[in-house]
């Protein structure tokens, strides 16, 4: 069976007036654009902030119709993988990619703070260490390449308003 892998892409509008930003999220299914979706992210851990306020993390894996959701704005597909289940991709992220950063993972685009999006640049990579996917582009163009990408799918959604049926799916 084919698995699908993705980006979901939410626009998280604060409402405290601090600026609009992209939440991402790994997406897995056996297609993405369907209902139910597989989707991983890290999320920040309030229960844990030291005295210095630096930011620590917790893993958060559901199952959803990302449709429901306000702020999602639509997917970035990766790639896809007949050798590996949608199971096996879930035990490798559960397994290999861990919410808080243990080792000294940099990647071009962010700047040095582990984010959402540091964690998904760094599995995706993961990903494709392990055969499971090959990027259609170089470890140090991923970030302003999904940035693009997440910046067209805020066009499709304001052309579109809410979605009914099929929400938009755009190449890395």
């Amino acid at each position: 069976m084919v698995a699908q892998i993705g980006i979901a892409i939410y626009l998280i509008e604060d409402e405290a007036g601090n600026d609009p930003y992209f939440h991402w999220a790994l997406a897995i299914a056996e297609n993405l654009s369907g209902e139910v979706v597989q989707i991983y992210e890290i999320v920040e851990d309030d229960s844990h902030q030291n005295e210095y306020q630096i930011k620590a993390w917790k893993s958060h894996f559901t199952s959803e119709d990302v449709r429901i959701s306000s702020d999602f704005t639509g997917m970035i597909f990766v790639g896809e993988t007949e050798d590996f289940s949608i199971d096996d991709i879930d035990a490798f992220v559960r397994e290999d990619c861990p919410a808080e950063n243990l080792d000294s993972f940099a990647i071009t685009g962010p700047g040095k703070l582990w984010s959402c999006s540091v964690w998904v640049m760094r599995a995706l990579l993961l990903f494709e260490s392990a055969g499971m996917i090959d990027l259609s582009c170089a470890k140090d163009e991923l970030y302003l390449r999904v940035l693009e990408r997440a910046e067209g799918l805020m066009v499709l959604r304001s052309k579109r308003g809410s979605f009914k049926g099929e929400f938009p799916v755009l190449p890395l």
